[in-house]
């Protein structure tokens, strides 16, 4: 998140966002809806809750949808895709 302009981070925090539906849930509470993608805390910290579909199913602003777009390339930079044979460990540090 740090990598991301304050103005990119400043959209994602508004609760406009909507992923999944609910169903019979009990004694969990009310369900988050709309819901921010970052909780507004400094980059590093504080939560992310993400994925591009919910561009898709979200009714968004063009800015929301922009700076949402922005987040989702971010968060694939850099990714490395490599397959994991039998007896193969992967350990993350």
């Amino acid at each position: 998140m740090a990598r991301l302009s304050e103005d990119c981070r400043a959209l994602p925090a508004e609760s406009v966002y909507h992923y999944g539906t609910f169903f019979d849930l009990f004694g969990v509470g009310e369900e988050y809806k709309p819901f921010p993608i970052l909780d507004g805390s400094c980059p590093g910290e504080g939560f992310v809750r993400f994925t591009a579909k919910m561009l898709a199913r979200s009714e968004l602003s063009q800015a929301h949808a922009e700076s949402a777009g922005e987040l989702a390339e971010e968060l694939v930079r850099g990714q490395v895709s490599f397959m994991l044979q039998p007896g193969d460990y992967l350990i993350v540090a």
